[in-house]
């Protein structure tokens, strides 16, 4: 089939000779004519290789395998591989991991040693470091070569800023045959900055080199062009000067632009990763953009590629490469990693045709607050994807600014109007330019009409301690057209009431009412030209019903705890305003709480007052029955008594209190008498025998308890 059939079939799958679980063979690729060559860093615990592949080695488009390429000095960790390049017969090799991540790179040459390139020799020339190389600065990390120039780049280089170092084949002793490879240049960003990784991508053609930092600028990224014979100096001058700042026309944070990139004379594609959610895009640029002459170094965007059939996390544009009139975008994570590629040529790139913008007038009311609309439709059917910018200039009128213009991917173009105090009409001249810098102009009219004064009115309301509320005001902002400003201007008192003001519908919310009164609010409405309207109301603040809990009875010498609780609830100070507690108890002023032990029967009348920090309080008057507790004489017997022999026990009673004690029946043992005060029988009997006893405990007035017992003296 003819070259235009575009049919681009599989003719071979390469896979490494000794290949192995882990080797990742095919993590970089390159080609020139018939010979590819392809990475494999994980080989061999992670030491790397590549391998070298001839389209006609074992027959015709047989591409067969001719080389396995390693470091002199590999070591494991080197990832040597993780990047290649190949032009004619040299092969640039990366080994980032080298030498505790310093990094190097390796030149190859077909014929070394003089031999004839059939032999397909491909011997080791030469291993590149940087002169100025630390640990961690990724030195290998990508790499490019052209003809007897090589680029390398450090990603780590200055706390990943980057860098890129220029070789060339034939730095201070002239012959290829010297293969000396010389660093003549070290390549930074004019304003490189932290993480801005300069050099994640690299590529060269000729006298240019094109460098990718796809973090630059939040990871928006960008890439720069470099070129040999920068300010007109001749190439063996090798002066290596800055030209040019690539970034993407749309470009937004995390587009990690310059992720990829590739040059072949006149054209660079660079790839964005992340652009669209990770759907991933491409941007074409051109040397002599807009007809300037190749030497002007314009570098105009021309076109931005997509997936035709792109979803989010795709990540197209993770690799591109580039060959004359022919791009080519990998797509890493389409189609659940599967991935793929796109092949696009120079008619699918080429310059759009003139855009076409139609306005669409607008009105406004004088002094009205700045708003958003759709100002024109804008179209250019040959190119849908092209890049197209609006402006607005005023021709006529005053009083009217039109700010903030965007076109979406449709066309439609918006803007925000602001317009002055005065009703006039003005007209604006827009003007669209596409991204090849064709031009289309409209005129736009804007009529700004009279605007009235703001008027507001609220209606006085009342509400309970504790409650919320809110106030509808019969007019608002939405029937004020140009009220730019509601404030809440005073309360008054300037406590006890929190309010919130809407400041889009004027609708004040009651947060918290906490204080009882009558309070005076006061609202401001301001249009756009300054004038204002005050409304004024009143909010009442009411106290709730109040009440306060009953209280139970208690008993003489048992602990009593009992609180009393006030309905609604709140923060209240408790206080006895009259009357008296029973003896023994005390009110806790904070909580409420009524504790201690009674010490007299009876009932006892007094009144509690609850007073609340919102102004509010309630009263109850209480009649507290403190009755006799049920007296227990004990123990239940008493031990039994040896004749002359001293003797003591003491009667105990519960609860505990002060009691007297008495004999109400029988008497003790002579030589023993009962302690009236304590309840202590002692003393020495004399007499054996048996004795019957009745001891009666007496206290808190007229509450009694008493206990029968046998005592016997042996």
């Amino acid at each position: 089939m003819g070259p235009e059939a575009d049919n681009w079939g599989e003719v071979r799958k390469l896979t490494a000779s000794d290949r192995a679980v882990g080797d990742r063979f095919g993590w970089s690729v390159g080609i020139s004519g018939d010979t590819v060559v392809a990475g494999a860093f994980g080989d061999d615990s992670n030491r790397g290789a590549a391998y070298i592949y001839e389209r006609n080695k074992g027959g015709a488009d047989n591409w067969g395998e001719v080389k396995k390429l390693t470091a002199s000095d590999g070591a494991a960790g080197d990832l040597f591989g993780i990047s290649v390049s190949i032009s004619g017969d040299t092969v640039v090799v990366g080994a980032y991991g080298d030498d505790t991540f310093i990094g190097a790179a390796y030149i190859y040459e077909r014929n070394k040693n003089g031999m004839a390139p059939a032999a397909e020799n491909w011997g080791e020339v030469k291993k590149l470091t940087a002169s100025d190389g630390t640990a961690a600065e990724f030195f290998g990390y990508s790499v490019g070569i052209s003809g007897d120039t090589v680029v390398v780049a450090a990603i780590g280089d200055d706390s990943n800023r980057g860098a890129a170092y220029i070789y060339e084949r034939n730095k201070g002793v002239m012959g290829p045959e010297a293969e000396n490879w010389g660093e003549v240049k070290k390549l930074t960003a004019s304003d490189r900055a932290s993480e801005d990784r300069f050099g994640f991508s690299v590529s060269i053609s000729g006298d240019t080199v094109v460098v990718g930092a796809s973090g630059d600028d939040s990871n928006r990224g960008a890439a720069y062009i470099y070129e040999r014979n920068k300010n007109g100096m001749a190439p063996t001058a090798e002066n290596w000067g800055e030209v040019k700042k690539l970034t993407a026309s749309d470009g937004a944070s995390e587009d990690r632009f310059g992720w990829s990139v590739g040059i072949s004379g006149d054209t660079v594609v660079v790839g964005a990763e992340g652009d669209d959610s990770n759907r991933g895009s491409a941007y074409i640029y051109e040397r002599n953009k807009n007809g300037m002459a190749p030497a002007a170094e314009n570098w105009g965007e021309v076109k931005k590629l997509t997936a035709s059939d792109g979803a989010a996390g795709d990540l197209f544009g993770y690799s591109v490469g580039i060959s004359g009139d022919t791009v080519v975008v990998g797509a890493y994570f389409d189609d659940s990693l599967r991935g793929s590629a796109y092949i696009f040529t120079c008619e699918e790139i080429a310059p759009n045709t003139p855009p076409t913008i139609a306005p669409m007038n607008a009105t406004r009311t004088a002094g009205t607050a700045v708003s958003v609309s759709k100002i024109a439709e804008v179209s250019d059917a040959e190119d849908a994807e092209n890049t197209l910018s609006v402006t607005a200039m005023l021709q006529s009128g005053m009083g009217v600014t039109i700010t903030g213009i965007s076109v979406d991917v449709l066309g439609n173009v918006t803007a925000s109007i602001a317009a002055g105090c005065t009703a006039t009409t003005s007209t604006f001249e827009l003007k669209v330019t596409d991204s090849g810098e064709l031009m289309a102009t409209a005129i736009l009219t804007v009529t700004v009409n009279p605007n009235p004064l703001p008027v507001l009115s609220y209606t006085n309301k009342s509400l309970g301690v504790g409650k919320t509320a809110l106030f509808y005001p019969s007019t608002g902002p939405s029937d004020n057209v140009g009220v730019t400003s509601l404030v809440l201007q005073s309360v008054t008192p300037s406590t006890g009431l929190s309010l919130s003001l809407n400041t889009s519908n004027g609708v004040i919310t009651v947060l918290s009412a906490s204080i009882a009164g009558t309070y005076i609010v006061e609202v401001v409405a301001t249009d756009n030209c300054g004038a204002q309207r005050t409304a004024t109301f009143n909010v009442t603040v009411t106290c709730p019903t109040t009440t306060l809990s009953t209280l139970a009875n208690g008993q003489a010498g048992v602990a009593y705890n009992r609180t009393i609780t006030v309905t609604p609830a709140g923060s209240y100070t408790f206080t006895v305003i009259s009357g008296a507690l029973p003896p023994g108890l005390v009110l806790d002023e904070t909580t409420g709480a009524i504790t201690g032990t009674p010490g007299a029967t009876g009932t006892f009348n007094f009144t509690v007052r609850a007073a609340g920090t919102s102004g509010c309080s309630a009263t109850r008057a209480y009649s507290l029955v403190i009755s006799c507790p049920m007296v227990t004489v004990g123990p239940a017997s008493l031990p039994a008594a040896t004749q002359g022999v001293f003797y003591s026990q003491t009667v105990t009673v519960a609860p505990a209190g002060s009691y007297g004690f008495v004999l109400s029946f029988g008497s003790l043992p002579p030589g023993l008498a009962l302690n009236a005060m304590t309840g202590e029988i002692s003393g020495t009997p004399v007499l054996k025998g048996s004795y019957y006893v009745t001891v009666r405990a007496s206290g808190f007035g007229a509450c009694t308890g008493s206990r029968s017992y046998l005592l016997v003296v042996q």
